[in-house]
């Protein structure tokens, strides 16, 4: 008899322990929608796995584990973990939004990072170092591929920066023309805008459409990013077919881009 109560009791103190341990968690766990970008993702936060002080983070596109890591997605630190049908693609280290050290990627290898500045235009994004080779400058214009062999480019990306006072149209009617041309485009499709949300710039806009060059099916992001003097227009460009993992260099690089204060 004495054992039964004993093992009642142990059970009736392992349950509660264990209800516990999962209201706990739930108080833990927060969600969110984030629709910064066209792009929506639900954010779950983890307020009790914290790295110095950020909450861990996980990103879901349509139930499906997008990115994991710490702080948000415009300001990663720490490590981060990138997914594709539930698969681990790769992982590395964030310091301040930046890529550090080297990343081993599925398809694409392995991938150290140069985190490139121009203090005079006023930004600093970071690309993979091993395409550096193919990197360009070209007036207010840098552009970086995987590949200088236009041929063989999965993944393309350019920013090109002015001041505002140089536009021979006012912001206003620059991105009201912008959004007339590749709507009414026919070479176009899948057209889609929306005005975003970056932290420390004055305004922002994000462009996505599909379109062909050479019979190749292409993907294009544009975001205009405008701050107290500067535009600032960052164009990614992926072959359409090409491999996940250049979806989550895009990802890297788009929200490396930081602009210092003017």
């Amino acid at each position: 008899m004495k054992k039964i109560v004993l093992f009642t009791i142990l059970c009736f103190i392992v349950s509660c322990n264990d209800t516990k341990e999962k209201t706990s968690k739930k108080k833990c766990l927060s969600e969110k929608i984030d629709a910064a970008f066209i792009e929506e993702y639900l954010v779950v936060t983890d307020s009790c796995k914290t790295l110095n002080g950020y909450n861990s983070v996980s990103y879901y596109s349509n139930n499906e584990l997008i990115m994991r890591g710490y702080s948000e997605r415009n300001f990663k630190q720490g490590e981060w973990s990138f997914y594709n049908a539930k698969e681990e693609i790769t992982k590395g280290l964030f310091k301040d939004s930046q890529p550090i050290g080297e990343w081993k990627f599925a398809d694409i290898g392995n991938v150290s990072w140069k985190n490139y500045q121009d203090l005079e235009k006023g930004y600093k994004f970071s690309f993979p170092k091993e395409w550096e080779s193919s990197a360009f400058v070209d007036g207010n214009m840098i552009g970086v591929s995987n590949s200088s062999n236009q041929s063989e480019q999965d993944f393309f990306v350019s920013i090109t920066s002015g001041k505002i006072d140089e536009l021979d149209l006012s912001l206003e009617e620059y991105i009201k023309n912008l959004h007339s041309t590749l709507k009414e485009s026919k070479k176009i499709e899948n057209f889609k805008n929306k005005r975003i949300d970056v932290e420390g710039l004055k305004d922002a806009y994000e462009f996505k459409f599909d379109t062909k060059n050479m019979g190749v099916s292409l993907s294009t992001s544009e975001l205009i990013y405008i701050s107290s003097d500067k535009i600032h227009v960052i164009s990614i460009i992926i072959r359409n077919g090409s491999s996940y993992d250049y979806s989550i260099v895009k990802e890297i690089i788009m929200t490396s881009f930081k602009v210092s204060n003017d």
